[in-house]
């Protein structure tokens, strides 16, 4: 769990994101997967390891090699792409899109923050799609 201030949450979400697309653009996965909460297991979830983020990363479009993704500090933020949905009880789902070689894809990590009793967030990775 991670605390994120309610004065600045969004920027502080949107720099935990950007820390963890680079982890993955060092190939740190592992680190990167440790950066992120264990979902409740509903049978549906997904518990992120490098094994399960090397897969999601080999599915963009169909790709069988690793895409090379990139350090967002080094991509021109001005065209970086975040989404904020504001869900139920100070949850929200955000839509981060991926730099890979260089440029933002339509690869998108899609997480949950989803705000516990004690006022810190669970971080959840939902998922990595190409969204329109």
């Amino acid at each position: 769990m991670r605390i994120f201030t309610e004065k600045n949450f969004f920027g502080e979400c949107t720099l935990f994101v950007r820390e963890w697309v680079k982890l993955l653009s060092e190939n740190k996965l592992d680190e990167a997967c440790d950066m992120l909460d264990d979902p409740e297991d509903n049978g549906r979830s997904i518990f992120w390891d490098a094994a399960t983020m090397t897969e999601a990363l080999l599915g963009y479009i169909g790709q069988r090699r690793m895409p090379s993704v990139s350090d967002p500090y080094r991509t021109d933020l001005g065209k970086e792409r975040v989404s904020f949905i504001g869900c139920d009880e100070g949850n929200y789902a955000v839509d981060y899109d991926i730099p890979i070689e260089g440029e933002w894809t339509d690869l998108t990590a899609q997480f949950t923050f989803k705000r516990h009793a004690s006022g810190l967030y669970l971080v959840l990775l939902e998922g990595l799609s190409v969204l329109n």
